[in-house]
């Protein structure tokens, strides 16, 4: 079974994605996610997108373009961490 916990690697990728999105108004190329996780070519960031994407944090909307992989928001209620009460 996969987690859908992030890896350290990923949650780097995240953050680049959202702050890129933010700052330029469209998600980053491959090419940009390339650059800023300083791998030698795209099959490093691929490989990465396509395992966050197996646990639901991103998706290719756009198959084939350069801006097509966006971060998927998570609604709140979802991000809660629920714990069991030890007493109950």
């Amino acid at each position: 079974m996969t987690s859908n916990v992030p890896t350290p690697r990923q949650l780097e990728l995240l953050d680049f994605m959202r702050t890129y999105h933010d700052a330029n108004g469209l998600p980053p190329a491959l090419r940009d996610m390339m650059i800023h996780m300083r791998t030698r070519g795209l099959s490093g960031v691929i490989s990465l997108l396509v395992a966050m994407e197996k646990k639901n944090l991103v998706k290719n909307v756009r198959p084939g373009r350069a801006h097509g992989w966006v971060v998927v928001e998570r609604k709140e209620e979802d991000e809660r961490e629920t714990f069991a009460c030890p007493h109950c």
